[in-house]
């Protein structure tokens, strides 16, 4: 890594406090844009360059990028020489004068409430009922199973009800929640700190979880995180991916659908509140957004949806 980038990640780390991910994603474009520097221009570094040099990357990589990835290219760039300004390296910043690309207003899916009843339905009660799996086997074998069944209801429980991201999800631990489990503590984007209410369905499900999650224990080293509150089958912190990856296979088997992911869950709980009359401000201190302008998208999605149902109700429309 050149020094030029690892001062701007200690700064985005330690002064912005930025997520993990997010950093990766700026030292990478930061990185292919150094590549092709090398390659272009042998000899030039970050901190020496021209307008010039930064437009004919992105029109080298404009071809193979959607509008929006190559929008946020263009912003690292910009963030990178705003620093590299306030830092006394650079006088100006060559990405300032560039266009942003035009971005067309993607609005995100969003299931009904009948298709998220049918996501969240509950196991049978043989599956759910931790006492009886015990009387019926007593083997270590089922309640290592019924952990996990419960580990991965509570999730969508979460996702949902409190309409978290995945990244949030995986990162709460046990002692997060509060002495009567009305509520969690979150860490956001940025390391932002916030506290959001969990449903009574929710919390029925985190009790009986916690009563079996000391069954998943890694099979060898019997290895147990102390503090992560979903546990994987080696008795790690669950991971983000693999968290995505059941919420897509919850959705095939209970819904049909394949194109389901955690952020249509958070979606779909913004929409649904937006719906229900609950305040704008309400539901972006609920979501963790900086800015209301990212929560006031779901206003449009709940005027696609009264529009629907002015279509089908409205003897004018019908007419």
């Amino acid at each position: 890594m050149s020094p030029e980038r690892r001062r701007f990640l200690d700064f985005l780390q330690h002064e912005r406090h930025l997520a993990a991910n997010s950093c990766e994603a700026y030292l990478r474009d930061l990185g292919q844009f150094e590549f092709y520097l090398q390659a272009h221009y042998s000899g030039r570094s970050l901190v020496d360059v021209e307008r010039v040099h930064i437009r004919g990357w992105l029109a080298s990589i404009a071809p193979e990028l959607a509008a929006r990835s190559l929008a946020r290219k263009l912003g690292s760039l910009r963030s990178f020489y705003a620093f590299q300004m306030e830092s006394g390296q650079m006088g100006r910043n060559p990405a300032l004068t560039l266009k942003m690309p035009k971005l067309s207003r993607h609005l995100p899916t969003v299931l009904s409430q009948e298709m998220v009843e049918r996501l969240l339905e509950a196991p049978p009660e043989s599956e759910t009922k931790v006492d009886s799996v015990r009387g019926n086997s007593g083997t270590e074998k089922s309640e290592r199973n019924q952990a996990l069944i419960l580990r991965n209801q509570l999730a969508l429980e979460i996702l949902y009800g409190s309409g978290l991201r995945v990244s949030e999800l995986v990162r709460i631990d046990v002692q997060d929640f509060d002495s009567h489990r009305e509520s969690v503590r979150v860490l956001g984007k940025g390391s932002k700190e916030r506290i959001v209410p969990v449903g009574r369905v929710c919390r029925r499900v985190l009790n009986l979880y916690l009563t079996v999650r000391s069954t998943l224990t890694h099979p060898k080293t019997s290895f147990l995180d102390p503090q992560a509150l979903l546990l994987s089958a080696r008795g790690g912190r669950w991971g983000a991916r693999r968290a995505q990856e059941m919420v897509s296979e919850a959705g095939i088997v209970r819904t049909g659908r394949n194109d389901l992911h955690p952020h249509v869950l958070r979606h779909s709980c913004a929409t649904h509140l937006l719906e229900a009359g609950v305040d704008l401000r309400i539901i972006q201190e609920l979501l963790g957004h900086q800015s209301v302008s990212t929560t006031e998208k779901y206003t449009h999605l709940s005027t696609q949806s009264l529009e629907r149902i002015y279509d089908a109700a409205h003897p004018l429309a019908r007419n």
